[in-house]
Order: C-alpha cells, then sequence, then structure tokens
C-alpha cells in the first residue's frame, strides 16, 4: 500500500499506518479466527491493536515500544476498559449525502 508525498512530485511512499492495518487484517483472515461473522462484526484494527495491547500488559510486559507510541499516556489509552467489557449502543444515523451536498 502506498500514498503520494506531493512534496516530492508524486514519488510513492510508505505509510505505516496503512501498512499496519492490512497486515492486522490480513492476519485476522488468515487466522479465520472469525469465520462465519458479517465483516461489520469483526473486529476492527484499533480493537485488535488494543486488545493486544491488554494482554502485553496482563502478561506483565511493556507494550509501549512494541506499539510505537511516543508516551506512556497513549499506550494506557488503548490499554484501558478491557477488564471488564462496557457495551454501548449506537444508532448510525448519520446520512453523509444530507450534508456533502
Amino acid at each position: 500500500m502506498t500514498d503520494h508525498d506531493h512534496k516530492n512530485k508524486g514519488s510513492p511512499v510508505r505509510n505505516p499506518l496503512l501498512l499496519a492495518a492490512a497486515v492486522v487484517y490480513g492476519l485476522r483472515e488468515a487466522a479465520n479466527c472469525y469465520a462465519g461473522w458479517k465483516e461489520e462484526e469483526m473486529p476492527g484494527f484499533h480493537e485488535v491493536r488494543a486488545l493486544s495491547l491488554h494482554l502485553y500488559k496482563k502478561a506483565g510486559k511493556d507494550g509501549q515500544k512494541i506499539a510505537g507510541h511516543a508516551s506512556e499516556g497513549m499506550t494506557k489509552n488503548y490499554q484501558r476498559d478491557h477488564e471488564k467489557i462496557i457495551w454501548s449502543e449506537a444508532i448510525p444515523d448519520l446520512n453523509i449525502s444530507e450534508i456533502t451536498g
């Protein structure tokens, strides 16, 4: 996956976030952990990332380096709320065509 660097006459540069997301989704599919699940039911990139950081913490390891976070606060942000699952319901009621013209 590439992105274009407009400062450098459109030469392709690697986008690490897109690459990381592609790896996570590829591994998720290869592991076949969610066979029979609909796409919208599967965990997204940040959910998988947050769970991995929670598991690192639970194992007594520091996940900040592997996550590439500059601050401990960002790592803690990903790790929070994993001890107890907190469900919240939301209704996706935005019709984007109403605001984009």
